[in-house]
């Protein structure tokens, strides 16, 4: 009744009974067979395009299913080498992180990063660099095991989540197959590439509070270990690790304050002629005088200040207070100051350090710069511009640390270097080794045939400094003659009595 009611409300509110009336009235010549083949004829065409579009709708729907399903791909996915990205390696952590500890199998991250990749990548350009980690991405993924997952975290930093059981030594044996995997050589058209790769491993520990940040961070901190501890090798996480990020993030800040205040102050070294005795120059070693621990030595620094990106403005404040100490020292004694590899990928060190002794009025003559063997090797070229523009001023150049590192004779003939400094390993073992002595003897013969004088470091023994200076060297260092000290000028009057 109510359903009744309704319809003739609403027929007659919108006077639909006029409008059917007059409808019927125009078509009454229609015969009732035409009418109803038209009305089929509405009906089936109502339906084709209800159907049509349809299908046309669930189409679009699933092309926008490809679509989304293709940008999530892209999302997850690093675009150079096709691995998981740093995006997907935390969802996957973060998901088996929050299962349930008792039924997850337990696993470990492994961070990896490239041996002398920067080199390359610098050397030879991006498109090699990119060719040359597309193929690294395919040769670390043939050294995993069903289950295991390799991502690009970026640059030439790589993660695997390795799925474990109760064993370090199928972790560790998977770390050195890929390390050696990593260590054989790259072929990119007719170039040849030789890397390596440090790994740190950190095991998840199934508890609730662990995070991928976490974990990811102990892996690294053991990463780190790897690299210092000589590279192309692996470490597992220590607790100690922790700790020791800790201070070496208090000693980065505190040394940016102490760089600000000064606290970062020159001591000086003897540099002896070791025929006469006679104390020729200085070098310029530095020392942190921190208010709290003391007198702290540079082994606890300068790495850090290196990577902190410290390390140009601590050598540049050193020169500084040296030049200005070295007013009152005797005419032609010089000083010597060792630039950091690091300092060396600056265009403008040779202005800043021109800058310094215009101002303090010391004498280029008298600056002896030293540079070490592992200088050379990051870009040759700037090395050499700087190098020639220092020994223009009229500085003298020389080559610390010789026989330790990478440098080769090229270097020698090629770059402008007036001295030798042999180190001290060399000099430390010529009493107990037959070889260290001859290979000293003939680094000396080979400097002074090449026009280059030499300084031997570490000199401790009166036995030592004779055989040295019956070998030819011309200079002598160590702690026979004098030990590093902040009053260089109470050194050149007892270091001179003392050393005749």
């Amino acid at each position: 009744m109510a359903v009744t009611l309704t319809g003739t409300f609403v027929l007659h509110h919108f006077d639909w009974f006029e409008a059917l009336y007059e409808f019927s009235r125009r078509y009454e010549a229609q015969s009732f067979d035409d009418m109803l083949v038209i009305v089929l004829f509405i009906a089936v065409g109502a339906t084709y395009f209800s159907i049509r579009r349809s299908l046309d709708m669930r189409r679009e729907y699933e092309l926008r299913l490809k679509v989304e399903g293709r940008m999530e791909t892209l999302a997850l996915t690093d675009a150079l080498t096709g691995l998981a990205n740093r995006r997907h390696l935390y969802s996957v952590l973060k998901s088996r992180l929050e299962e349930n500890s008792a039924e997850a199998s337990p696993f470990a991250v492994c961070i990896f990063d490239l041996d002398r990749f920067k080199p390359i990548n610098d050397v030879h350009g991006h498109l090699v660099g990119d060719q040359l980690l597309q193929q690294i991405a395919q040769r670390a993924q043939g050294q995993l095991r069903s289950g295991d997952m390799l991502a690009r975290l970026g640059g030439d930093e790589f993660a695997l989540i390795v799925n474990t059981r109760d064993v370090d030594e199928d972790i560790s044996g998977l770390a050195e197959r890929l390390i050696t995997s990593l260590s054989e050589p790259f072929h990119i058209d007719q170039l040849v590439c030789h890397i390596g790769a440090s790994m740190g491993i950190a095991f998840a520990q199934g508890c609730a509070s662990q995070t991928p940040d976490a974990l990811l961070q102990r892996a690294d901190l053991a990463l780190y270990r790897a690299k210092t501890e000589g590279r192309g090798t692996f470490r597992f996480y220590q607790d100690a690790m922790d700790a020791k990020a800790h201070e070496r993030t208090l000693i980065e800040l505190e040394l940016r304050s102490a760089v600000e205040k000064g606290e970062i102050r020159p001591y000086f070294q003897p540099l002896i002629c070791l025929r006469d005795g006679r104390i020729e120059g200085y070098e310029i070693l530095a020392r942190w005088d921190h208010p709290s621990f003391g007198l702290v030595t540079p082994d606890r620094f300068i790495t850090v200040a290196e990577e902190a990106g410290l390390i140009g403005d601590i050598s540049l404040s050193l020169l500084k207070q040296a030049c200005e100490q070295a007013r009152s020292w005797p005419k032609g004694t010089y000083l010597s100051l060792n630039i950091s590899p690091v300092q060396f990928r600056d265009c403008q060190l040779s202005t800043k350090i021109c800058d310094i002794l215009d101002r303090t009025g010391f004498s280029a003559a008298c600056l002896e710069i030293e540079i070490t063997e592992n200088a050379l090797v990051h870009d040759v070229d700037v090395a050499r511009r700087t190098l020639i523009s220092l020994k223009a001023r009229g500085m003298t150049l020389a080559l610390d640390d010789f026989g330790t590192g990478y440098s080769s004779l090229q270097h020698l003939r090629s770059l402008p270097f007036d001295k030798l400094k042999i180190d001290q390993s060399f000099v430390t073992s010529m009493s107990e080794s037959a070889e260290s002595r001859k290979l000293v003897k003939a680094i000396i013969a080979m400097s002074h045939s090449l026009g280059l004088k030499t300084t031997a470091e570490g000199i401790e023994t009166h036995a030592q400094a004779l055989r040295l200076t019956q070998m030819g060297c011309e200079t002598g260092q160590g702690y026979l003659f004098g030990k590093p000290s902040p009053q260089a000028c109470q050194i050149l009057l007892d270091g001179a009595i003392g050393a005749a």
